[in-house]
């Protein structure tokens, strides 16, 4: 039965190559695309999960208006950590991360500048260690 149904695919495909052409493509198309946002939505929904603490772990993001335009930055200003800090009782520890581009060493006139650079806290390390052992 299955035979059968594969030689009439093929004498149709046969017999109407242009069409046959457009119908295949069409489907490897769409199955490429549905995979790629499956994998796409997949990477973005695991994001950050190997943290044991991970849904404890926020980022703050800033809104800025300019011109009717809004931006979503996700650089705040300073003092805003330690405000968090006072404020709310809730909140254990804060980090603040800044980047900056930074020239790293020079050998004469040559010059080795470093791009994705970040200042960060002294509580840095301390906070991702202590979720890390499983601390709160």
């Amino acid at each position: 039965m299955l035979r059968s149904y594969l030689k009439i695919a093929l004498r149709n495909f046969l017999r109407h190559k242009g069409y046959s052409f457009i119908n295949l493509t069409g489907l490897a198309v769409g199955i490429a695309c549905c995979t790629l946002m499956l994998l796409y939505v997949q990477n973005e929904l695991s994001y950050d999960k190997h943290h044991p603490n991970a849904e404890r772990i926020y980022r703050v993001i800033g809104e800025e208006n300019n011109e009717g335009q809004i931006r979503r930055l996700a650089s705040t200003y300073a003092p805003l950590a330690p405000g968090l800090l006072a404020d709310f009782p809730d909140i254990q520890r804060a980090v603040r991360l800044f980047p900056k581009s930074v020239v790293v060493a020079r050998s004469g006139k040559e010059r080795f500048q470093e791009e994705l650079f970040f200042f960060a806290d002294s509580t840095f390390f301390s906070l991702f260690v202590s979720f890390f052992a499983g601390r709160s």
